[in-house]
Order: structure tokens, then C-alpha cells, then sequence
């Protein structure tokens, strides 16, 4: 698991980084007009992730990461063309209400570049639109709802990270065909766009011929208990 993580984290780094040479660069050879978020000194980039909560200790590795490798290009690779790179981080606890709240932070009062690596389905998808309308680059999204890269005419400033979740179900669902058939098939999703994809491609992927679909069961981000749902797939 683990492996697979750190492969996304190490893209997610570079691509960020590359972006943002190219960006400091580009300003440096030419005279623009003074751009959010970068100086002669500083590029700062802001990120929204869940700090405290529930998820803040399965999250800890993510954005420790994101923070260890802009430290260590600032301390060994002189930044970018010579600026450090600035990484601002507000806690959203995995919640879109204050996912809003720390986008909100993170421009108006940090003025930072671009948003990376924004974590969470349901959190990024509060923000994502004022960030598209503002014009701010929302880079390497943590999240594999199709929603996110569908539109790109509608959302240019968007750029997801993850694997499709759509994706993800359909081969979750062919996988139990191939090698379960005759298995009763239940699922315990978020109610969310995370779990509707998911849903979604499970049932594209399924042979209703070998497996039957028998049950959907949905939990909210707030549930602090399943054991209702679990309950009700057993039986």
C-alpha cells in the first residue's frame, strides 16, 4: 500500500516542483505584472488536509511527505531559481465546511500561488469552484472522482492526481466475476461522489450472471459508528 503511495507522493513532488520552475522562470526572463504568491524571494503554495481528527493520523504520512521534500529542494537544491518555496497547510479535518474556511485563509490571507495536493472528495469539492473562478492553480488533487478531470473546459485550473475511482470499481467488480462467481456482492460506501463512482463502476464491472448485486449500504463523514450498515450487508 504504502509503495503505491509513495510513488504518487514522489510525481506529486516533482510535477509540483517542475511547475513552479517553470512559473519562477518564466516570471524572472520576463516583465508581468506582480503575480499572487511569488516574489523575488518566495513561491508559496497552500494545501487544506485533515491536521487533527479522524483522518489526520491516516492522512500524516501525505502531507509530511509534501512538506519533507519541499524542505529538503529548499536545503539542497536552492529552491526554485533561487526562491524557496513556502508550503502553507490549513487543517480541514477532512470536512468541506472547513475545507472552505482554510481555502479561504490560504488566499486571502496567505496569498499563496497554487493549491496542491488538496485531500479529500468531499472536502475539495467545496472549493474547487471558487478556486476555478479566481483562477488559482489547483494542482494534483488528491482524489480519483471522475468530476475532477471530466471538464476541462469548465475547470482549466483543475488537476486531479489519483486513479479514477469510476476505474477502480469496474476492475474491483470484474475481479470478483472472474474469481468469485457465484458470490453474493454487498458494498459499504461514503455518501459521496467517492462512493457513487465507485458504485457506479462496481456495477460496470460485475457479470450479473455470475454475481448478484444484493445490497448498497452509505455512511456519512461525520458517522462515528457502522455498525448498522455492516449489520444489514450480513443480512
Amino acid at each position: 500500500m504504502w509503495k503505491l503511495g509513495k510513488f504518487w507522493l514522489i510525481f506529486l513532488a516533482l510535477a509540483a516542483l517542475l511547475l513552479v520552475l517553470a512559473v519562477a522562470c518564466e516570471e524572472e526572463e520576463e516583465e508581468e505584472e506582480e503575480v499572487p504568491g511569488i516574489t523575488d524571494t518566495e513561491i508559496i503554495l497552500g494545501m487544506h488536509g485533515p491536521l487533527s481528527g479522524t483522518w489526520g493520523a491516516a492522512y500524516a504520512p501525505v502531507i509530511g511527505g509534501v512538506e519533507a521534500y519541499f524542505r529538503y529542494v529548499n536545503a539542497e537544491e536552492d529552491g526554485a531559481c533561487g526562491r524557496d518555496i513556502i508550503l502553507k497547510i490549513e487543517d480541514d479535518q477532512y470536512l468541506p465546511s472547513k475545507a472552505v474556511e482554510a481555502i479561504k485563509k490560504l488566499l486571502d490571507r496567505d496569498k499563496v500561488f497554487a493549491t496542491i495536493a488538496g485531500i479529500g472528495t468531499a472536502a475539495h469539492s467545496a472549493v474547487w469552484e471558487d478556486l476555478n473562478e479566481r483562477g488559482v492553480p489547483d494542482l494534483w488533487i488528491m482524489s480519483g472522482a471522475h468530476k475532477f478531470g471530466s471538464e476541462p473546459e469548465k475547470y482549466p485550473w483543475s488537476v486531479p492526481l489519483l486513479p479514477n475511482y469510476y476505474i477502480e470499481g469496474t476492475i474491483f467488480g470484474k475481479y470478483i466475476s472472474e474469481n468469485m462467481p457465484g458470490k453474493k456482492v454487498g458494498l459499504l460506501r461514503q455518501n459521496d461522489d467517492w462512493g457513487e463512482d465507485v458504485q457506479n463502476g462496481l456495477e460496470n464491472g460485475l457479470d450479473p450472471d455470475k454475481n448478484e448485486f444484493v445490497s448498497v449500504q452509505s455512511y456519512e463523514l461525520t458517522d462515528i459508528s457502522i455498525r448498522s450498515q455492516v449489520t444489514n450487508l450480513k443480512s
